[in-house]
């Protein structure tokens, strides 16, 4: 089929106001580019070429070359974008409105594009050939605006493939992720400390305490919420865990909401080979030493989570210093083999909500960590590994607030991909 040209000219300039105005490099900031990477893929997932493709350009022609998206079919496009700048969403509807302005309905065909006159138009070429083509001396181009109904995202499973060819992205043989049945996830423990005494009381951790239960729960998780509990409760909580018996769970996730700081030297201190570990505080505002949460559940002290990925993720302040900002630059499985021998502080990812010695911020809409790390793991869990996840967070905490900035840290001893489908 081919289209008019004003018809033509409103999806050409429409596809590269997204590709080259909101997603361009030099433009866009990086999250919005892997976001649009992401949900595209979920269009693109039995087409090995077309995933290994990282520009929005190529991703946007490899829509069109499948007919997911094409002249007047914008509802996948708009589901891609949506929730990514609500300003191109518009600019697809304002486009949508223009095409049925021009044609009366979503496109207007010429339908003369067999006729032996050599004067008889065809409007049949691609975007990138309309740039350098006159549109009322049309030549004839392959078509790609086929008539297609959209197919059904699919989730691409990682094959077993270790000899990937030339035009093969590699793909991740299954050794490679650990395997986190929707079955068997696991227990999630979440620590609330909106109060902790002589503490200023922190009311938006109740609102990231209900939206991890929730998420979490839809997961496949099995979730404790904990509020204001004393460091000898809290101990009391964790040895249970410690000692539950993990055979049959892939996972184990462990957050904490509450005050922190830094142990700061003193020779007469008892604790003073402690001196620079980052602490939380209990409800009775009672130190408890980060290192030693995450110890409990290492392979040597919690066998039955040997081999298992443990997420342990920390919102609270690591130190008084406020961190500043400057402009960004221009430019564990049950396979029927032998057992692994691996060392006990392995398959462990603690995720800070800040750097060493600088603050964490939290409203009373819950804080930027928590309420960051909700989103990226909705958004993403079927597609996309926690590492990676965890990384979209930290750039999603980083371009939020001006002069109060704040940086989460991974600290990670996981060996594989960990994925939450």
């Amino acid at each position: 089929m081919s289209y008019h040209p004003d018809v033509f000219n409103a999806h050409c300039k429409l596809r590269e106001k997204i590709t080259l105005e909101y997603l361009a490099p030099n433009v866009s900031r990086g999250l919005n580019r892997q976001r649009f990477r992401a949900k595209a893929r979920l269009y693109l997932a039995n087409d090995v070429e077309a995933l290994a493709r990282e520009k929005p350009d190529e991703i946007m022609e490899a829509l069109e070359a499948k007919s997911i998206v094409g002249v007047g079919r914008y509802e996948i496009l708009k589901e891609i974008v949506r929730g990514i700048d609500v300003r191109m969403v518009q600019d697809i509807e304002e486009t949508e409105a223009e095409i049925r302005r021009l044609g009366g309905t979503a496109v207007m065909a010429v339908e003369n594009t067999e006729s032996d006159d050599p004067n008889a138009m065809d409007y049949t070429y691609t975007c990138k050939e309309q740039s350098a083509v006159n549109p009322m001396n049309p030549r004839r181009a392959p078509n790609v605006n086929s008539t297609h109904t959209g197919p059904t995202p699919v989730i691409n499973q990682p094959q077993t493939s270790t000899s990937p060819t030339d035009n093969q992205a590699p793909q991740i043989p299954h050794d490679f992720i650990y395997r986190v049945s929707p079955d068997n996830r696991g227990r999630a423990l979440i620590f609330n400390m909106a109060n902790v005494t002589n503490n200023t009381p922190l009311p938006g951790y109740h609102q990231d305490a209900s939206r991890l239960r929730g998420l979490l729960t839809r997961l496949g998780f099995a979730v404790d919420v904990f509020d204001d509990k004393r460091r000898s409760q809290v101990f009391n909580f964790l040895r249970d865990a410690q000692n539950d018996n993990h055979e049959d769970f892939n996972a184990f996730i462990c957050c904490f909401l509450t005050h922190g700081d830094r142990k700061k030297y003193d020779r007469n201190d008892m604790n003073v080979h402690r001196s620079n570990e980052n602490y939380i505080f209990s409800a009775d505002h009672q130190e408890i030493y980060i290192e030693d949460i995450v110890g409990m559940f290492n392979a040597e002290n919690c066998p039955s989570l040997n081999g298992k990925p443990k997420l342990f993720l920390i919102q609270a302040c690591r130190g008084t210093e406020s961190t500043q900002g400057l402009q960004e630059s221009p430019a564990a499985d049950h396979d029927h083999r032998s057992p692994e021998v691996i060392p006990h502080f392995a398959d462990t990812l603690l995720f800070n909500s800040t750097v060493q010695n600088k603050m964490s911020y939290v409203g009373p809409g819950g804080s930027r960590f928590i309420q960051s790390f909700c989103d990226m793991l909705e958004n993403y869990h079927r597609t996309l590994d926690l590492m990676t996840i965890c990384t979209f967070v930290c750039n999603d905490v980083a371009e939020k607030g001006t002069d109060e900035k704040q940086m989460p840290e991974i600290r990670s001893t996981l060996r594989k991909l960990c994925y939450f489908r």
